[in-house]
């Protein structure tokens, strides 16, 4: 498990003083945050080192696999995903590229991709957005949603 270790810190190390040293590391200030919510206080009298809540390491490792989308493939070894595919996508969000839309298509051939105001994070930063957009989708049907024909 990755850890911070700050020797000879006799006091609690603020917030903010965290945040920039975050920023040091990770650029991204959603993934910043989302790091510094899953870090555990410590007590400094205790000599332990600050930790993280999850396993930052085993996460740290998968996400070249989680984020892992196949750029290319041919007919022969491309998957198809018959179904209606619904891709809900923040604006300000660098993961999906318009250049991917080709290759989505011929991998999910009833996707629909929404696009909402927002980064990565897109369930946080525009909760009531996914959440109707979800809804619509569930409530109404795919065809509805998107229209007659993709």
């Amino acid at each position: 498990m990755l850890k911070i270790s700050l020797p000879n810190t006799k006091k609690y190390i603020p917030l903010i003083l965290l945040s920039r040293l975050a920023k040091l590391i990770q650029q991204d200030q959603g993934v910043r945050q989302f790091l510094l919510t899953n870090l555990l206080p410590a007590n400094p009298s205790s000599g332990k080192p600050l930790r993280f809540r999850i396993p930052i390491d085993i996460l740290a490792d998968s996400l070249p696999s989680l984020g892992d989308f196949p750029l290319e493939c041919t007919d022969l070894d491309c998957p198809r995903y018959e179904r209606p595919a619904l891709f809900i996508k923040g604006t300000q969000s660098g993961y999906i590229q318009p250049t991917h839309y080709p290759l989505m298509e011929r991998m999910f051939p009833k996707m629909q991709v929404v696009e909402l105001d927002g980064s990565h994070w897109i369930h946080v930063d525009q909760p009531d957005g996914v959440l109707m957009t979800m809804y619509a989708l569930i409530s109404f049907g795919f065809e509805l949603m998107v229209g007659p024909s993709l």
